[in-house]
């Protein structure tokens, strides 16, 4: 049976200068196009791009919903195209591009999303032979999504570099191409343009697309970390978080170097505004070997707890390495209101995140796990995750509140499986009655047993349970032998639901944008 738990958050970069600072240029993520095209009447040309409607129209639409918009580039034409392009500042360095996308009928030789230099395509994305693909340099094909589906949106993220003339490319939060050659090599990128076919009539959505610079600088007035010493540095986090008073107002950053991080962390309730930035996802390891037996319950097995509000991770893996038999045993414990992780790993096994409270957001993350890997009372979106499944049992085990409208809710990720794990695992079990999850445009492996869901063998779940499904694609997606009591959305009930309605809240906040 689970244990009671705890609560955390504020904005920390692990690289805590005592008033020493590096001699490194300090900066923070610039975003070079943010657009959701949610301000454009439907019907209206998007305002900021260069447009040519030769084949057809490119305008705005109430599509997923009239409060969801995103534009439509529709192709009626045999012989002309429709195109949207926009430029941004050069670049030299790496820059990270994301999207969504979606075609009413599926179409060939739509150029999806092209990087451009000038007017060179550097990166192209493009639907080739029913697949969505990466175009190489010699015009040959890495398949990205095989036998992609219509009217389901699919989330698109390119890292690209033009000093190597590389890219590495992510689908629903999955890397489906590493260091994949440039189609053009390129000396930077200033632009992007998407085109329907000229030969053939066909149309597609596009929508959030978010283009920023990757900088490699630590950020000015950072609090530094690093494991190996230092002058002004830190030599552990805690310590970090420690120097940040009581009841700040003002966002802090805690900036870490690579390296294991052997400590247990907490951000407490009275320091929020903290962001806490990892030198790299997979080098910077907090880490932690507790368990709900060694440290007296699921709670104080947490290797890292976020108390306070407004937090904000990125970059940096949390873990516990209490191993697979351990039972219980949490990496991340997270209860702070408006927490924020991006680029972020998790890893465990039964009970990896403790997502307990308040509203959370995860992007661009990897989260593994066997047993209820992801649990707890949070309303909190998933969106282009990795949800890996170690072994069989439950990706979820939400105790939403009946009061609370959401509880999980995953949106174009991926639900992933470690080896042959066939039938193995449900989508989620309600740790209490009112317990909501919802599947919207995720990948579902093998590993995800037909029936769906699990009542924690109380017949009585399944008529208070909220669970539902709506645009999932792969094997374990079908919904024939779902549970009768599980909800098989409506086109219409789907649209109504993305991250700014579900984490908005009484202060509108939106982690997205």
């Amino acid at each position: 049976m689970r244990k009671r738990k705890m609560f955390g958050a504020t904005t920390v970069l692990i690289a805590a200068m005592l008033g020493v600072f590096p001699a490194a240029s300090a900066q923070a993520a610039t975003s070079l196009t943010d657009t959701n095209f949610n301000g454009t009447s439907a019907g209206s040309q998007p305002s900021g791009f260069t447009i040519s409607e030769a084949g057809g129209t490119v305008r705005a639409a109430n599509v997923p919903s009239s409060s969801n918009r995103s534009v439509f580039l529709n192709d009626t034409s045999t012989t002309a195209y429709s195109s949207l392009k926009k430029t941004f500042t050069v670049q030299t360095g790496k820059i990270d591009a994301e999207f969504k996308f979606m075609q009413p009928s599926l179409v060939n030789s739509t150029k999806i999303f092209r990087l451009l230099s000038g007017t060179t395509a550097a990166v192209s994305i493009e639907s080739y032979g029913g697949n969505i693909s990466y175009r190489n340099a010699d015009s040959t094909y890495v398949t990205l999504v095989s036998s992609y589906s219509a009217n389901v949106w699919y989330s698109i993220r390119i890292v690209a570099d033009p000093s190597t003339d590389k890219a590495d490319v992510y689908v629903n939060g999955v890397k489906k191409a590493s260091g994949v050659a440039f189609y053009t090599t390129v000396s930077n990128l200033d632009g992007f343009e998407s085109y329907t076919p000229n030969s053939t009539a066909g149309s597609h959505y596009l929508d959030d697309i978010l283009i920023k610079d990757v900088p490699t600088a630590i950020p000015s007035g950072a609090l530094v970390v690093s494991a190996s010493g230092g002058t002004g540095v830190y030599t552990t986090i805690q310590a970090a978080i420690d120097a940040i008073p009581a009841n700040n107002t003002t966002p802090k950053t805690i900036y870490v170097k690579n390296g294991t991080y052997n400590e247990k962390l907490t951000f407490p309730a009275n320091k929020p505004y903290i962001t806490l930035i990892g030198e790299s996802a997979a080098g910077t390891i907090l880490s932690c070997a507790d368990t709900a037996s060694s440290a007296g319950s699921t709670t104080n097995s947490s290797c890292t707890f976020v108390r306070g509000s407004d937090f904000t991770a990125q970059d940096i893996t949390f873990r516990n390495t209490a191993g697979a038999s351990a039972g219980q045993a949490v990496a991340l414990y997270v209860s702070g209101d408006r927490a924020a992780f991006r680029n972020v790993r998790v890893l465990g096994n039964q009970d990896s995140l403790y997502a307990n409270n308040g509203r959370q957001y995860y992007r661009d993350s990897y989260i593994e796990g066997t047993v209820d890997y992801i649990f707890g009372g949070a309303t909190a979106v998933f969106e282009s995750c990795e949800i890996k499944s170690l072994g069989g049992g439950y990706v979820t085990a939400a105790s939403t509140a009946q009061s609370t409208a959401y509880g999980y809710v995953f949106i174009t990720s991926s639900l992933t499986r470690s080896g042959s794990l066939d039938d193995t695992t449900a989508l989620g079990r309600p740790w209490q009655p009112y317990s909501s999850v919802t599947y919207l445009y995720t990948s579902m492996d093998t590993h995800i047993k037909p029936a769906g869901w699990d009542n924690w063998g109380n017949t009585a779940n399944e008529s208070t349970a909220r669970y539902s499904e709506y645009g999932n694609t792969g094997a374990g997606a079908a919904t024939s032998s779902r549970v009768s009591w599980a909800h098989q959305l409506t086109a219409s009930q789907a649209a109504a639901i993305n991250t700014q309605e579900v984490l908005a809240g009484s202060d509108n906040w939106d982690p997205a944008h």
